[in-house]
């Protein structure tokens, strides 16, 4: 077969792999301009005053005295304006903000603040749900091109050493996934809500942290076990008789439906599901902080999950050490004999008394 190569000598699918970067930067343009073109389109004219009152809306917090005595704020390509903090209760909502925030405040004739509250964007339904699925699009053509380019197939990242859907790495994948379409997609309509200065800032809950660390140690832990199985009995792990298909996600090496596997998968779907939802619910209402939280999981899916990858780790270490043998197996060494050694057996009279002969 021919191979078609252009001018440099290249052919199409090197010259595709070199030059990759390229509509990778285009597409991040894009969505700079746009995003920052949308947030400057929403600005309104401030501040505004009415009856001694200032208001200021959709102001920058620019600095925040260390006990909150005052602050600086910033409209859309305005001066600096100081306002002071005199009333404790306004001085304790302060501590709540940082600079970069957005924030709605009222003061009076002698700059003293009066009120303030943080600028809150409300999302509709279905631009969040376009915003998560384009997230997700994007995600998996991106990883689809970066394993492309490699020679190997996106599905060889789920697919464990005997050919298997392993259920490690696709727990693990498929968590991953949903924490970087959860990561970007906050990031993306925060920037179109307040600009290109809202783009990070994120930071990770405990629980969610712990969670995505128990799936890494899962993944971590069952390689081992693997490998370790490997080496110490080898063919131990032949390769599967069948394509890699869902049922491994709920069968053992041999086929057979297996309750380790299958209350794990169960368990990181569920977990999966309910952080969505969870996130779905949470881009509804932005708060435009500067410094802002994804959502966390509750302690109960946090528990069972944790107690699920356990459970699945101590059954693949009980199969790999041969722990689950079965117990109607006979020791070769309880009936091996030696030249010149008698083996006592008992037999039993008709009277049900036992006695002791010697075997030769």
């Amino acid at each position: 077969m021919k191979i078609v190569t252009c001018k440099n000598g290249l052919s199409p699918k090197k010259s595709f792999r070199r030059y990759l970067i390229v509509p990778l930067l285009s597409l991040a343009f894009l969505f700079t301009v746009v995003t920052h073109a949308v947030a400057l389109n929403d600005t309104v004219a401030c501040p505004s005053s009415k009856d001694g009152i200032t208001t200021i809306n959709k102001g920058t917090i620019k600095a925040i005295t260390t006990d909150q005595s005052s602050l600086q704020v910033q409209c859309q390509n305005s001066q600096l304006i100081t306002i002071s903090v005199k009333k404790p209760e306004l001085q304790a909502i302060l501590r709540g903000f940082s600079v970069g925030d957005f924030v709605n405040l009222d003061y009076d004739t002698a700059n003293e603040l009066k009120s303030v509250s943080v600028v809150i964007s409300f999302v509709n339904g279905p631009l969040r749900l376009v915003t998560l699925v384009v997230t997700g699009l994007l995600l998996y053509i991106i990883t689809f091109l970066m394993v492309k380019v490699t020679g190997k197939n996106l599905n060889d990242i789920f697919v464990g050493q005997d050919k298997r859907l392993s259920n490690s790495k696709s727990q693990m994948a498929i968590w991953f996934f949903v924490f970087l379409v959860s990561y970007v997609s906050l990031n993306a309509l925060r920037a179109i809500n307040g600009g290109l200065g809202f783009v990070g800032g994120i930071d990770i809950p405990q629980n969610l942290l712990l969670l995505s660390g128990v799936s890494v140690l899962t993944y971590g832990g069952a390689k081992v076990i693997t490998q370790t199985q490997v080496n110490s009995k080898p063919g131990s792990k032949p390769d599967a008789s069948d394509n890699a298909g869902l049922k491994d996600f709920v069968t053992d090496d041999a086929g057979n439906t297996d309750f380790g596997d299958l209350q794990m998968s169960f368990i990181t779907l569920l977990a999966v599901v309910v952080y969505l939802l969870q996130l779905f619910n949470f881009l509804g209402t932005l708060e435009l902080h500067r410094l802002v939280t994804l959502p966390d999981v509750d302690t109960t899916i946090l528990s069972i999950f944790g107690l699920s990858q356990g459970a699945y780790l101590t059954k693949k270490a009980a199969v790999a050490t041969g722990a689950n043998a079965d117990l109607g197996v006979t020791d070769d060494r309880t009936t091996q004999s030696h030249p010149g050694v008698t083996t006592p057996t008992q037999t039993v009279d008709g009277a049900g008394a036992g006695s002791t002969e010697a075997e030769e």
